[in-house]
């Protein structure tokens, strides 16, 4: 067996993105710790340290696989089945509709919907990639991401943004046809629209930053109608 290399550009790359994640979650939990929960300033920090250490533990593991072992749709299925029943679960059991909650730990669905659609993505084009374009394998396709991502945006409209992103990708890799690009791209932002709108906090957000006194907006709503929603 041929020795296995590592790509240490990525690996420091991830390295570093995972220190600065640590870095702005003690920044940003320090005041909730202490003034709300009357913790210590690091119970966050290191509660979040707890799971960089496991997740690498993780990937040492994983970094030994062959990854062309998880051309089969033992993989493929398997993890987008798992994804889509726990998202379905979460949103009738889990807090604020994104976490199942287990004791002191919590589990977040959709966050295993990012490595679910690259898999299932992965494994679908291989298969599919010379009838990409043909209407059939489009309508497959198209519909395992839609499922997935409504799914997913129902509690967390950013998340959904990364699988939809890595479908684009995997997509226009495989050779994907311009017309079908721009088709998709329409119809997310269209779906993002929608989604905004379907929910006050997300639409609040749009507004600050774009119309904070509302001035723009209520020379067209006289009636305060966006404002009431918002609030």
């Amino acid at each position: 067996m041929a020795r296995l290399r590592t790509d240490w550009v990525l690996f420091i790359t991830i390295l570093a993105m995972t220190g600065m994640g640590l870095a702005m979650v003690y920044s940003a939990s320090v005041p909730i710790a202490e003034i709300k929960r009357g913790l210590a300033p690091f119970s966050f920090a290191w509660k979040q340290l707890l799971f960089i250490v496991v997740s690498f533990m993780l990937l040492m593991i994983l970094k030994r696989l062959d990854y062309r072992k998880m051309n089969s749709p033992i993989w493929a299925f398997s993890w987008l089945g798992f994804v889509i029943a726990a998202l379905i679960v979460v949103y009738f059991i889990g807090s604020q509709h994104r976490w199942i909650r287990l004791g002191p730990f919590g589990l977040q669905p959709s966050e295993f919907a990012k490595p679910a659609m690259a898999v299932f993505l992965a494994y679908f084009v291989s298969r599919r990639g010379s009838t990409l374009n043909e209407g059939r394998t489009l309508l497959q396709g198209g519909l395992a991401v839609a499922m997935l991502t409504l799914l997913v945006i129902v509690a967390d409209f950013g998340t959904a943004l990364v699988p939809l992103f890595t479908a684009a990708i995997i997509f226009w890799i495989a050779g994907l046809s311009r017309r079908y690009i721009a088709a998709g791209i329409v119809a997310c932002i269209f779906l993002a629209i929608v989604s905004i709108c379907s929910r006050g906090y997300r639409l609040g957000r749009v507004i600050a930053f774009v119309d904070p006194e509302y001035r723009i907006i209520e020379t067209i709503d006289t009636g305060h109608r966006v404002r009431s929603f918002v609030q």
